[in-house]
C-alpha cells in the first residue's frame, strides 16, 4: 500500500496541479492508517509550490508519526532554510544525522552555519562528509570556502587544491582558489588559475582580471 500510494503522489507531483496533488495525498491519508508517507510527500507537494510554511506544517505531522525518518527531518530542515529560519534548520539537519549520518543532511549542516557566521561549526560539519567520502570535491570546496571566512588562507588553500584535484574542471574551486592566492600574495599561482577559468568559465574568469590587474 505504501508504495502504490508513494508512486500515486510522485507522479502527481510531476503532471498535476497543487490543488490535484494535495487531494491525492489526503486520499491516500484516508486509505492508509499509518499515513506518516503520505504526510511526507504532502510536504514534498508543498514544497514543489515553494509554500515553505504548509511544507513545514506536513513534515512535522509526519515525523509526530514516524520520528525515525532522517529524510523528513532533512526536507524540514530545506524548508526551514528556504525560510530563513536557520536555527529551527539546525536543529532538522542534526536530528536527521543523529538518526542516519547522512552527506546530504550534513552539506546543508555546514552550509547553515554558515549562513550564521558560524564558521568553525560549518567547518566541522563538513569534515564529517569526508569521513564518509574523502574523495567529494564539494566538501572540499566549501571546506576551502569557510576557512577563507576565517581568514585562515593557508588552510583554505590546502583544501581547495584538494578539491582542484579530484575536480580539475570545478570552476568554484579554481576561482575561490585564486582569491586565496592573491590573499597569501601569490601573484603568479592566482594567474595560473586564471588561465585555466578562461577555458573552464570566462565569465569568472573575467570577475578576476581587475584584482590581478590584467
Amino acid at each position: 500500500m505504501k508504495r502504490l500510494i508513494s508512486f500515486l503522489v510522485t507522479v502527481c507531483r510531476k503532471m498535476c496541479t497543487l490543488k490535484k496533488a494535495v487531494k491525492v495525498t489526503r486520499e491516500a491519508m484516508g486509505i492508509d492508517s499509518d499515513y506518516a508517507n503520505a504526510l511526507f510527500h504532502q510536504g514534498n507537494s508543498y514544497d514543489k509550490f515553494n509554500m515553505f510554511k504548509k511544507s513545514v506544517k506536513a513534515y512535522k505531522r509526519a515525523i509526530l508519526i514516524d520520528p525515525d525518518n532522517p529524510v523528513a527531518y532533512y526536507n524540514l530542515g530545506n524548508a526551514y532554510r528556504k525560510l530563513k529560519m536557520f536555527k529551527e534548520a539546525l536543529k532538522a539537519y542534526k536530528q536527521s544525522v543523529h538518526i542516519s549520518p547522512n552527506i546530504k543532511a550534513y552539506f546543508n549542516l555546514g552550509k547553515t552555519y554558515s549562513d550564521l557566521g558560524m564558521f568553525k561549526e560549518a567547518i566541522l560539519a563538513t569534515k564529517k562528509i569526508i569521513k564518509i567520502n574523502p574523495v567529494s570535491p564539494e566538501a572540499y570546496l566549501n571546506l576551502g570556502i569557510f576557512y577563507s571566512r576565517l581568514g585562515k588562507f593557508e588552510e583554505a588553500e590546502g583544501y581547495l587544491k584538494k578539491a582542484t584535484k579530484i575536480e580539475p574542471s570545478n570552476k568554484d574551486a579554481r576561482y575561490n582558489l585564486a582569491v586565496v592566492y592573491m590573499e597569501l600574495q601569490d601573484r603568479m599561482s592566482a594567474l595560473k588559475e586564471y588561465e585555466a577559468l578562461k577555458v573552464l568559465s570566462p565569465l569568472a574568469a573575467n570577475k578576476l582580471m581587475k584584482p590581478l590587474h590584467i
